[in-house]
């Protein structure tokens, strides 16, 4: 109260400041894409509610012209459950070692290669 901070909601789309610079630390303060119009960017309370922002949008706008996302062969069960919830079909693709402990980046690679042009992945930041 004494510093006199804000109190109110942000945005329906979140705090224009944080999104920024969340699309900076995705795509690099100079990177090309920055300056088309390529990029949109929400701010959710959690992964799960971003996760779920994101399928219920891909199936309204039909951005994934098969239905089909593409979702980490190690990932939690919910990711699953709110891709059928918005009426896209999920399909894994290689991601993690388990008998390494460490990322299957060549696996990954590949999956990612023989996908459908257009193809929707939902990648982890961490694991």
């Amino acid at each position: 109260i004494g510093k006199k901070l804000d109190k109110e909601y942000t945005a329906i789309t979140g705090l224009p400041s944080f999104v920024e610079k969340a699309i900076e630390l995705a795509y690099g303060r100079d990177g090309d894409i920055l300056s088309t119009d390529c990029i949109a960017a929400t701010q959710s309370i959690s992964g799960t509610g971003g996760c779920r922002l994101m399928a219920e949008f891909v199936a309204t706008f039909s951005l994934a012209k098969n239905r089909k996302i593409h979702i980490p062969s190690l990932t939690w069960p919910n990711h699953i459950t709110l891709s059928n919830n918005a009426g896209l079909i999920p399909v894994t693709y290689k991601y993690y070692n388990i008998q390494e402990c460490r990322i299957d980046f060549t696996g990954m690679v590949e999956d990612i290669r023989a996908a459908e042009d257009g193809s929707l992945f939902m990648l982890h930041a961490c694991a």
